[in-house]
């Protein structure tokens, strides 16, 4: 709630989704709801993810991880 006084990024309920959608463009929260509906859908088909390979999450974990590191501050210092 803070931070809609000062034009903050919206964050989600998980720090990974937030940095997703900040690297996509979104601008609102209502970035937020396809993402939730995408989480939905996981819970729901639940007993197909557990065939998808961990690699393919790793993966998106590090893409996101090294998105959040400012290359050009670290350059310059």
């Amino acid at each position: 709630m803070f931070g809609a006084y000062f034009s903050c990024f919206p964050g989600a309920g998980s720090f990974t989704r937030t940095v997703v959608n900040y690297c996509a463009g979104a601008k609102t929260r209502l970035a937020g709801v396809p993402s939730g509906f995408l989480v939905l859908l996981q819970i729901l088909f639940k007993p197909f993810i557990k065939y998808l390979p961990n690699a393919g999450l790793a993966g998106v974990l590090m893409v996101v991880a090294c998105s959040m590191i400012d290359k050009r501050e670290n350059l310059l210092s």
